[in-house]
């Protein structure tokens, strides 16, 4: 059986103008479930592949993965503060 292919953690999207962004995915929100992404801009493409490789190793550093299915057991579970 072949592996299943993985997603792409982060792309370089081109501008109207001519520049480029980098956009990275940098996880899911546990409260809100909404994704976020670590975005830059640069001039040329060259630029763009060394900021790609810094926001991947960015994320990579400060990521705390928390499965999303556990973090909605926990808030179903009554581990939430009444103070809320």
């Amino acid at each position: 059986m072949a592996a299943s292919p993985r997603r792409s953690r982060g792309h370089i999207e081109t501008r109207a103008s001519g520049r480029f962004r980098v956009k990275v995915y940098a996880g899911d929100d546990p409260l809100t479930g909404k994704q976020n992404y670590l975005t830059k801009t640069t001039n040329t493409y060259r630029e763009a592949e060394v900021e790609l490789t810094k926001l991947l190793g960015q994320v990579d550093e400060t990521s705390t993965r928390v499965r999303p299915s556990r973090s909605r057991r926990w808030w179903r579970s009554g581990w939430r503060s009444s103070s809320w």
